[in-house]
């Protein structure tokens, strides 16, 4: 019984650190996305884009699982061969998207850098959501459970912050779209 014990001693920093990451990612990541999708989603509007978003949930939550594993394992660079990977299937996309804009109006050119950057900060985001649940279960591992508690408030302050600039900006943006609307409609 002991044994069972100890083991699940052993586990609990695991299952906690993966746990928040997993957690923080779903919740936050999703929110300041879906304000970034804000922005070109009139744009976007009857095309089945919406109809796969739900893929970038499990790729983030997989990313999660993966990059904790990773960093825990000491083989960091598979974070950035993983980022290339992605890149590279996104790159080609991008250039597509823009090529396909280039003859149409300045809004168009927007949306398309508007989409490489809402991944480029989804990603950005799902590195530190990992980075944090790994701190994590270094510090329970060590037995520092209030400094596990202050990142998880600290990371949750500075994500919401992130939220509230993206509420912001996105507002800023959708009123700068309709004033180039009106100018393309005028030409």
């Amino acid at each position: 019984m002991t044994d069972i014990i100890n083991l699940g001693i052993k586990i609990l920093p695991y299952l906690t650190g993966y746990f928040i990451a997993c957690s923080l990612s779903f919740i936050f990541i999703n929110l300041i996305c879906q304000e970034l999708w804000k922005e070109i989603q009139d744009d976007l509007e009857g095309q089945d884009h919406k109809l796969h978003r739900w893929y970038g949930g499990v790729i983030g939550f997989l990313e999660g699982i993966m990059y904790i594993t990773a960093l825990l394992l000491n083989k960091y660079e598979f974070v950035g061969i993983w980022l290339a990977f992605k890149v590279v299937g996104r790159w080609e996309r991008s250039r597509i998207e823009f090529n396909q804009h280039q003859s149409k109006s300045k809004l168009g050119k927007l949306q398309t850098h508007a989409i490489y950057s809402i991944f480029t900060i989804g990603n950005a985001l799902s590195i530190i959501c990992s980075a944090v649940g790994w701190k994590i279960i270094l510090c329970l591992q060590d037995g520092n459970i209030l400094e596990s508690i202050l990142l998880v408030l600290s990371i949750s302050i500075i994500f919401c912050l992130i939220l509230f600039f993206a509420k912001k900006q996105s507002k800023r943006i959708s009123n700068f779209k309709k004033s180039l609307i009106l100018k393309d409609n005028l030409n």
